[in-house]
């Protein structure tokens, strides 16, 4: 695959490497983490390829003016210093245009991270991840954010702000979500809009939520799934077709921001009546109630990259386990060590899928159904 940065550039480490060489990579990556665990053999490990390129509806960069230079992009592949990224071919073509509309704009600041978005309708949104002292300088300059409300939605800082002009000045008001992303629900993968902020997570890419959502109908269609918990919900992606596929879902989930737009899609969805949800931090719980596992007859994880820590320590105090358990994870380190407790609470995989919706790098989505024997 051809790009102006390939071998230079942090973002894409594999770009020199032929895809099926990539594969054999994460394939290799995967079985040494699960081996060194010293786990039972895994069943057939089936590698789901999306696209090579041009999946990503939403980027991460770094504005940086250094010597004079101005620069927005990545990091090149050994850290050192911030390359000038004039296009990338992982960009979807909506975000790749936006990338190019907002290279005309010069930060009056030296250093900063920022998201840009793109959502299924067009929409276009920048999250500027700046610090406090740089946010009160852009205030005071005014030009570039009023440039960039021009050209699409502007959110600013950790909390996640609304940037908004009232005829007079600039102001920064609550976050409001909007739609820029879409799960996908039901057999025929009937796309859901799902609100959010620009700055909260979503799976990187619209096309491969798709065929995630696809692989994962094809694992639990049929299966019995009854009362499923769910933790890490975020703003429910997995939410709204687990919802379909079960008689009803318990939610655990920490974020409130996340918690906020949870709510509204499952009401524009119109599953409130199927959904429970339980705030808290259930991989620390502390001053609260565990989640009684008994109740449960399924269980969906898609925790952060720290993995499952005591979300699954009530369970193992209580006869009744769960029938099912559906782990999805990015990150094969501490997805290894939670199957480990996995295997020891009485699970065995009965099938796993490695879907990679990050081409050219070292990352993979595991998708994996434990049944409990």
């Amino acid at each position: 695959m051809k790009c102006t940065y390939g071998g230079i550039c942090g973002g894409c480490p594999l770009i020199e490497t032929e895809y099926s060489e990539q594969k054999n990579l994460k394939l290799k990556h995967f079985h040494e983490h699960w081996k060194v665990r010293e786990l039972p053999d895994l069943p057939h490990v089936n590698f789901v390829m999306v696209a090579e390129s041009g999946l990503r509806d939403r980027a991460d960069l770094t504005w940086h003016i250094d010597k004079g230079k101005k620069r927005l992009g990545l990091y090149d592949k050994d850290r050192n210093e911030i390359l000038d990224l004039e296009s990338c071919p992982q960009m979807s073509e909506a975000l790749a245009g936006w990338h190019k509309e907002v290279r005309n704009i010069k930060f009056p600041v030296e250093l900063g991270s920022l998201r840009l978005r793109v959502g299924p309708t067009g929409l276009k949104g920048i999250w500027l991840d700046f610090s406090n002292v740089n946010v009160k300088e852009l205030f005071d300059e005014q030009q570039t954010l009023l440039q960039l409300l021009d050209m699409g939605v502007v959110e600013v800082g950790q909390r996640r702000k609304r940037l908004f002009y009232d005829g007079e000045r600039l102001r920064l008001t609550d976050p409001k979500g909007e739609h820029w992303f879409q799960t996908f629900v039901g057999a025929e993968l009937r796309p859901v809009p799902l609100e959010c902020s620009i700055a909260d997570f979503t799976q990187p890419s619209m096309k491969a939520n798709r065929m995630m959502m696809g692989e994962l109908g094809n694992m639990l269609r049929g299966q019995n799934l009854g009362r499923l918990f769910e933790f890490g919900s975020g703003i429910g992606n997995f939410t709204l077709p687990l919802a379909e596929l079960s008689e009803s879902v318990d939610v655990f989930e920490r974020d409130k921001y996340s918690l906020i737009h949870l709510k509204n899609n499952l009401k524009t969805a119109k599953l409130t009546s199927k959904v429970n949800i339980n705030a808290g931090d259930y991989q620390r719980i502390k001053n609260k109630p565990a989640p009684d596992f008994t109740k449960a007859d399924s269980v969906f994880a898609d925790p952060p990259r720290s993995g499952l820590k005591e979300f699954l320590t009530s369970m193992k105090d209580q006869s009744k386990r769960p029938r099912h358990f559906i782990y999805v994870s990015c990150f094969a380190e501490s997805f290894c060590e939670d199957s480990k407790t996995l295997y020891d609470l009485g699970y065995k995989i009965k099938k796993i899928n490695m879907i990679d919706q990050f081409p050219q790098s070292h990352h993979y989505e595991l998708m994996a159904h434990f049944v409990h024997e």
